[in-house]
């Protein structure tokens, strides 16, 4: 990284978290532009590399954020190239694979000056034995995102002795088909996605009132309003979230949240 911070690492216990944040394609200085998939590739193979250089692999990545300039134009494009790189990384599940490796993630629109991707990440290293338990997540009512071509996991459940947090996936109104539901009904998606989130939360013992922190993706900032009026109505009066105005994956789709959920004591 030219000995510019691109992240920050901490010792907990036997394991240490790293958290690497705007990792772009480029990392020499230079004008030239590529092809968008292109960077996608050269932007993985970066993010694999620092994590190399700190004793860890994409393998130990539990999170990702990617941040997509005009996300709507080209996002199948993004999906083809993300999956190809990991298959080459070896995380892609293959026909009857029940071990998922894939990382929770968010998929967004976010302008960079960098090119047209952008990506966070955090990832746990440690000796085998001495991490935490991580359990990637499905959702029994959400199609897994894999199966129809864009390659990340629900959510991922990490369990440390004393506390438990979950990564919660970017999460849209989608049904267990990969159907965009309630299309252009910003009333329904939002239900929906509450449904969606607290059916995934549910299965670890958790619910949306374990969410720590959130982000939740509205296309139209008129919708922000509406959605906190609808989250007091869920009985999250004090929901901890911050509103962004950002275009979804799906031109159809309105709102999107992800969090972290956090459960004292762990999760049995």
């Amino acid at each position: 990284m030219k000995n510019h911070p691109c992240g920050r690492g901490w010792r907990r216990r036997e394991y240490t978290y790293l958290f690497l944040q705007n990792i772009n394609w480029k990392d020499d200085g230079s004008e030239k532009d590529e092809e968008r998939p292109l960077q996608v590739r050269l932007m993985l193979d970066r993010a694999e590399r620092i994590l190399r250089e700190n004793g860890a692999s994409y393998s130990d990545v539990v999170r990702t954020w990617f941040y997509l300039s005009d996300i709507l134009d080209w996002y199948a494009t993004f999906n083809k190239a993300r999956n190809e790189k990991y298959g080459e990384f070896g995380i892609m599940p293959g026909p009857g694979d029940r071990n998922l490796l894939l990382p929770a993630s968010t998929g967004i629109r976010g302008d960079t000056p960098l090119g047209a991707a952008a990506m966070d990440l955090i990832a746990i290293i440690g000796e085998e034995g001495m991490r935490p338990e991580i359990k990637q997540l499905t959702n029994a009512t959400q199609l897994d995102a894999f199966r129809y071509g864009s390659a990340f996991s629900r959510g991922a459940l990490i369990r440390e002795p004393g506390v438990s947090l979950i990564e919660v996936s970017g999460t849209a109104a989608i049904d267990w088909r990969g159907k965009s539901q309630f299309p252009d009904d910003i009333r329904g998606q939002i239900s929906c996605t509450f449904e969606k989130i607290e059916n995934l939360l549910g299965q670890e013992g958790a619910g949306l009132g374990d969410i720590a922190a959130a982000t939740v993706f509205v296309k139209r900032p008129e919708h922000a309003s509406l959605f906190w009026k609808m989250a007091r109505d869920h009985g999250l009066e004090e929901f901890p979230a911050v509103c962004v105005v950002a275009d979804v994956c799906r031109d159809e789709l309105l709102f999107e949240i992800d969090g972290q959920a956090v459960v004292d004591g762990g999760i049995k």
